[in-house]
């Protein structure tokens, strides 16, 4: 099995030659608001890619601000995860007050795009086979082996959320970690205490049957 996962890990080094592609940091959309960042250079996917950066910024920005209301201590962060040379995701955070809300709301998304299309994706189409079409299950089982520190009373949490259908989980390409972020998303706001964060590690990837494409996306980029 060492043996095999070594070839493997090689095999992907000499597909995988590819570099990284260049992003750049773009003015904020407004005082401690930020804006994603934008692909380097010419050409229909990295036009695709920019438009799309655009128009999820504006409507980000016309949530956190309240659609043009007096919103209370609103901001929004952006962190990229992996640039390239497969995919680009992003983690983005926000966060706002709107007048009349029961409580501030908060988010955590996940965005990836497919740098060969300048698709978005949610990297669904890279997950095993035997995953089937509706993988939630699988990715939650996946996720609790992994976050094994969890409390129990977090473990309920989440099949019962399971269960009644509101858990899912967005999934993110971390080049840092050579892993993939298992976020899940769904839970009750009462519920947030139990938020966290699966990094599944390239080796147990391989061994569950994940597409080549999403493994090589974790190898670091020259």
């Amino acid at each position: 099995m060492i043996r095999l996962t070594v070839l493997l890990c090689a095999m992907l080094v000499a597909s995988g030659q590819a570099h990284a592609q260049t992003v750049t940091s773009i003015p904020p959309l407004g005082a401690d608001i930020a804006a994603s960042p934008r692909l380097v250079g010419e050409g229909a996917v990295i036009a695709k890619v920019n438009a799309a950066l655009a128009r999820r910024d504006q409507r980000d920005l016309d949530a956190i601000t309240c659609f043009g209301g007096k919103p209370d201590g609103p901001f929004r962060t952006v962190e990229v995860i992996a640039d390239g040379p497969e995919f680009l995701s992003l983690i983005i955070r926000n966060s706002s007050y709107c007048a009349g809300a029961a409580h501030p709301w908060w988010s955590q998304e996940i965005l990836t795009f497919d740098l060969e299309t300048g698709s978005e994706t949610d990297l669904l189409p890279y997950l095993p086979a035997a995953f089937g079409t509706d993988p939630q299950e699988e990715l939650a089982v996946l996720f609790l082996n992994t976050v094994a520190d969890l409390p129990g009373d977090c473990v309920q949490v989440y099949t019962w959320a399971l269960r009644d259908g509101h858990l899912r989980f967005d999934l993110g390409v971390v080049k840092a970690e050579s892993a993939l972020m298992l976020w899940p998303s769904g839970l009750a706001y009462v519920d947030r205490p139990c938020l966290d964060t699966a990094y599944v590690s390239m080796a147990r990837l391989q061994e569950a049957g994940f597409h080549a494409k999403l493994i090589r996306a974790l190898l670091p980029s020259r």
